[in-house]
């Protein structure tokens, strides 16, 4: 509560408790102004006097909190996220705002000089040359894992300009000509030959060399209805029969596969996935891949993939993988005298009716994390429907996804850096592995970079001089979801991204993360 000096009136906070950890609201400063004193102010819960209104409210600020608990201690702004206030300081108060880079070991609070972690330590654990030696100590093998992690990213992570310049114009090129050519097919005409960058290269997450692109291909299709719940009439008879796989590989775009028709919609639409309806009048190659409107995303896919089967005869710089790779139909092509180029080719829907809010995001702890405008146009982004299932079309947030990547690092920070780190690390885990990891994809880690953010938000923690202890910290999370065999997808929370995946292979890469934790924390200084 708050003491008014000339008529000894309290105005209480707002749940009376006359603690300094409650919250104040703004209507507590209009009553405060309601009172025309000419003596100091005073906190009855602190029994400070204040000659001004802007020290006491810094002063509630600082010992009561507010929802935004981040305040400028300038003009006393407050801020829901450290980057808000930081943002803030550098636009209206240059050279106001300090990091806390100095961290104590014993009980982890930061401080921004080393002259206060000293008096912290002398004033909160005694003795202050042993801890401040233990410091030392940590001091030194964190400069030596930064060392070698900073080695490690410069050979191992950075791509060479020219050459993703070179491999990308080629890609273009080539792509590009196939996809003019499925469009002049029967039945291409639903396939447009817009080609949208995506994946690693989008997002400026490529690692080692320029041997992999992504891209998306948006549909020529009217969608009537995109429906998320409910059930269908129809399955796949191999998926209905439940028999074992003795023959080739449902992902196999050479085999055809027979669409059974059941009773009374008994085939429940999964979790992230739905239904799509579309205008089957727009083209009437749209029968053969549609049952009752609904667009079957297995048969558009191979539809797809015929059609550039057929298109790339005579280009014998170019291998067309015979499975798909999830969503995507994948080519490996050869430019002369240079490395091989692995080409993942999806076709999408942007769909603007379905938004991350409908499920759930962003949570309490993403608000602390992020920024509000980054937040509204994460959510305003809308969705790409792929066709990831064989019923069922995939919910995807990969704009969502390469949106936040690329916003998710102030300068100086390493959250990117931790993803190139462990996707340059996973491609030499990958290189001796036994199964070869192809139930594993970079998906994955995208999704434990976001999850290890938002667990992650002391002041500093991010930052570059902190890369060693970041890193570690994402290889424990990836270790924790791989021990579980469960990864919540960071904008979908009840879709677990290692369900269905092969066991043997998340064994193995716990246990290649593990030796790297080890690796790391034995290393020599």
């Amino acid at each position: 509560m708050i003491m008014m000096p000339s008529c000894l009136q309290a105005a209480r906070l707002e749940t009376g408790s006359g603690h300094c950890n409650t919250q104040v609201m703004p209507t507590h400063f209009k009553e405060i102004l309601e009172h025309q004193v000419n003596a100091p102010i005073k906190c009855l819960c602190t029994v400070k006097e204040f000659q001004s209104l802007r020290s006491l409210r810094q002063h509630l600020v600082d010992k009561a909190g507010t929802q935004k608990k981040y305040a400028c201690t300038v003009c006393c702004r407050s801020f829901c996220c450290r980057r808000g206030i930081r943002d803030h300081s550098n636009a209206k108060h240059p050279g106001s705002y300090q990091e806390k880079f100095h961290r104590c070991i014993t009980c982890c609070i930061s401080f921004t000089s080393d002259c206060a972690l000293r008096q912290h330590i002398r004033d909160k654990h005694g003795n202050a040359s042993t801890n401040i030696s233990g410091a030392d100590e940590k001091s030194k093998k964190s400069k030596a894992i930064r060392k070698y992690l900073e080695n490690y990213f410069q050979t191992r992570s950075v791509v060479d300009t020219e050459d993703k310049k070179k491999s990308f114009r080629f890609v273009y090129e080539r792509l590009g000509m196939i996809l003019r050519s499925v469009k002049e097919k029967t039945g291409g005409e639903v396939f447009s030959t817009e080609l949208r960058k995506a994946g690693s290269h989008a997002t400026g997450l490529k690692v080692n060399k320029a041997d992999e692109f992504d891209f998306n291909i948006p549909l020529n299709v009217k969608v009537l209805e995109v429906k998320r719940n409910g059930t269908v009439p129809y399955i796949f008879r191999d998926k209905y029969e439940k028999k074992e796989q003795h023959g080739p590989s449902p992902k196999n775009m050479n085999v055809d596969r027979e669409l059974l028709k059941i009773p009374n919609g008994q085939f429940q639409i999964p979790e992230g996935y739905a239904v799509v309806v579309v205008d089957k009048n727009v083209s009437t190659t749209l029968d053969p891949i549609c049952i009752d409107n609904h667009l079957i995303p297995h048969l558009l896919q191979k539809r797809f993939h015929s059609l550039i089967k057929e298109t790339k005869l005579g280009m014998e710089d170019i291998d067309l993988n015979r499975e798909a790779h999830g969503p995507a139909i994948t080519m490996n092509m050869h430019p002369p005298n240079d490395h091989h180029i692995s080409v993942d080719a999806t076709t999408i829907i942007d769909w603007k009716g379905i938004s991350v809010s409908d499920y759930g995001w962003p949570r309490l702890e993403t608000r602390t994390v992020l920024s509000g405008q980054l937040i509204d146009k994460l959510i305003n982004s809308g969705c790409q429907l792929t066709p990831k299932g064989n019923e069922f079309w995939n919910v995807s947030f990969s704009n969502c996804e390469s949106i936040l990547m690329k916003n998710i690092d102030a300068p100086g920070e390493c959250r990117k850096k931790c993803h190139k780190l462990l996707k340059s690390n996973f491609q030499t885990w990958k290189s001796r592995s036994k199964t070869g990891y192809k139930a594993i994809s970079s998906f994955i880690f995208k999704h434990v970079t976001f999850w290890t953010n938002e667990k992650h938000q002391q002041p500093g923690y991010w930052k570059d001089s902190n890369l060693d202890v970041c890193y570690v910290d994402t290889l424990r999370e990836l270790k924790q979801s791989l021990h579980n065999k469960k990864l919540d997808n960071y904008f979908i929370p009840s879709e677990n991204i290692l369900s269905n995946r092969d066991e043997r292979q998340l064994i193995e890469l716990e246990e290649e993360v593990e030796e790297e934790i080890r690796a790391l924390e034995n290393i020599k200084y």
